[in-house]
């Protein structure tokens, strides 16, 4: 009996087999190799699927219970309305309690802190998005009268994890405090079961010592803590704890108030934005320390200016090497979820000179800036549980500004960072509002214009795609065009863009200025090289060339301030500086 032949399986047995395939190897090869497969793939909704999930910069949620047709009409369903800023469901959310400074948002759970005596928070609400009614119960996180909460970290998909950065007076008379974590599950506000201690003692420090700006984010077994004092250097520190057994694996103390931020690139690779050396640090988690592996330069700034802020975000965050510990969950999941390696982290910098100071904000992919990771350290370090200053004996590789920066970035000026949120991006998408507006601000204000959202797409297949679909086929893609961007000097017709590695990084001839012109609705791609505005604050012009899409919503708004997480964009208005706060909920997803 001759062998039976691949084609020759009845239909419902291949798209079985074809699923197990890769969306590269679909597109790839099955497609290409005659007309039946390329049928048979193009009319199965799974593998379609499959195909069209890859391309989007998703990737397939294996805890959704969603028959995978219903997934591929979700997803086309969603990409039209990110494209084309076309809500499927509007609501209004009102947050009646008393608020601090303290929120987050992630994997559709928004958090905000609750505000008590002195402006301190007292506990934390939060609650599942979206609401149809705009009515969504608010759940509470309390941790007693005796502390106060300086900030928190979540984990939601990986681990059900809320880590809680709390301060408690000691009863010994002295008015020291102890910072202390305390790591909970969020679905059910208890003790985190898989935590062995879920009291961590992080340290006591002295009554005479302001609080500290926290940052916390958690990725695998790993938690990583700053602790930040602008201006008390020797209170300075880092820390990285495996937060099931509650022990602190490594740490460092920085002579100088160098990070505020830190963002991680998968479970053991952490980077740093340096704020003195004006730099993006690169460094390794090993079982005892933290070893600087690469520094990235950024550009020099003009004369007497200095890095006075410096924060970062990328959402959402890698997910470790074992099995998520996340158990159940009250909410539906969704069909796919944002894939964490081809997420883009935001940058936002506040530069300050004795003129004053300027924000300004850039993007780059974080497999771009894994990339740069070397495959041995060419330094080494005493970054151990010591106060002794940093000394790193060998310098780790540094990469100048020029060799890296241009292509692999893209910034933004004043216009997109001013109102001081850094969850503004989440998977590839970047949204913003006119940024001449501030938090605090009242929104009904007659004075006060209503602008309208953008949002920047950085996904490169959704760019290839864009391509294909409206550039004429004798049209290089070179010529594409970005004619009236707002917020960046723009390089005009007759300026040189394309520049080989041998030519000089900038051309002889000075771009022209445009003010930053009103934005007009509609889509369009983005692909020339761009200089940021305004000049004056660094050394020399430089570029950033990372594509996008941007489209720019037909309707405006009279928002404080605009959020965003994987389904949705949240626009905040504020009174009182985050004491009163109304938020509208445009769900995409």
């Amino acid at each position: 009996m001759p062998p039976l032949e691949l084609l020759h399986l009845p239909p419902e047995l291949l798209i079985h087999i074809l699923h197990s395939l890769s969306a590269k190897d679909l597109l790839l090869s099955v497609q290409l190799v005659n007309v039946y497969l390329h049928d048979l793939v193009r009319g199965a909704s799974i593998l379609q699927y499959i195909i069209e999930v890859f391309h989007a910069g998703f990737e397939d949620n294996a805890y959704s219970n969603t028959v995978y047709a219903e997934r591929l009409h979700t997803l086309r369903q969603s990409e039209t309305s990110w494209n084309n800023i076309d809500p499927v469901r509007k609501s209004t959310l009102v947050v009646s309690h008393p608020t601090s400074g303290l929120y987050d948002l992630s994997a559709g759970i928004y958090v905000v802190g609750e505000r008590g005596q002195g402006r301190r928070s007292t506990a934390l609400r939060y609650t599942y998005l979206p609401s149809n009614s705009g009515r969504a119960p608010w759940k509470k996180i309390d941790v007693g009268p005796e502390r106060h909460i300086i900030d928190f970290g979540i984990s939601v998909r990986e681990h059900d994890l809320i880590a809680l950065v709390t301060a408690k007076t000691k009863q010994d008379g002295t008015g020291d405090n102890v910072i202390e974590l305390i790591l909970l599950q969020l679905s059910t506000g208890k003790k985190h079961p898989l935590a062995k201690e879920h009291i961590i003692i992080v340290r006591e420090q002295s009554a005479i010592h302001s609080q500290p700006s926290v940052m916390l984010e958690i990725v695998g077994s790993h938690l990583a803590l700053m602790l930040s004092h602008l201006q008390e250097r020797s209170m300075e520190a880092f820390y990285i704890y495996t937060w099931q057994t509650g022990q602190q694996k490594a740490s460092m103390f920085p002579s100088l108030p160098y990070y505020q931020g830190f963002i991680f690139l998968n479970e053991d690779v952490i980077l740093l934005p340096n704020t003195v050396d004006k730099r993006m640090e690169i460094y390794t988690i090993s079982e005892d320390a933290i070893v600087p592996h690469c520094f990235l330069d950024l550009p020099s700034l003009a004369h007497r200016h200095f890095i006075w802020q410096f924060t970062c975000r990328c959402e959402p965050n890698p997910v470790g090497k074992g099995a998520p510990s996340k158990t159940t969950h009250e909410e539906k999941e969704p069909p796919f979820i944002s894939t964490p390696d081809d997420a883009i982290a935001v940058f936002k910098m506040t530069i300050a000179s004795d003129a004053g100071t300027s924000t300004c904000s850039f993007v780059a992919h974080r497999s771009a800036l894994l990339k740069f990771l070397s495959d041995k350290p060419k330094a080494f370090t005493s970054y151990q549980s010591s106060r002794q200053p940093i000394h790193i004996t060998i310098s780790p590789e540094s990469v100048p500004w020029k060799e890296w920066g241009p292509s692999t970035t893209r910034w933004f000026g004043e216009e997109d960072a001013a109102h001081g949120y850094i969850t503004v991006t989440a998977g590839q998408r970047f949204v913003s509002i006119d940024g001449s507006r501030f938090v605090g601000q009242d929104d009904d204000d007659e004075d006060d214009e209503p602008a309208p959202l953008t949002i920047r797409d950085f996904n490169a297949r959704n760019i290839a795609r864009y391509i294909h679909h409206t550039q004429p086929k004798d049209d290089p893609v070179e010529d594409c065009r970005d004619e009236d961007l707002p917020d960046l000097i723009t390089i005009q017709e007759d300026d040189p863009v394309e520049h080989s590695p041998d030519d000089d990084y900038m051309s002889d001839d000075e771009p022209t200025i445009r003010d930053p012109p009103v934005p007009r609705p509609g889509r369009r791609l983005v692909m020339r090289p761009s200089v940021l505005r305004p000049r004056a604050v660094f050394e020399e012009n430089f570029y950033s060339q990372l594509p996008y899409l941007e489209t720019v919503s037909e309707t405006k708004h009279k928002y404080s301030a605009v959020l965003m997480d994987e389904d949705r964009i949240l626009g905040l208005m504020v009174r009182n500086y985050n004491y009163f706060l109304k938020i509208c909920l445009i769900d995409l997803s």
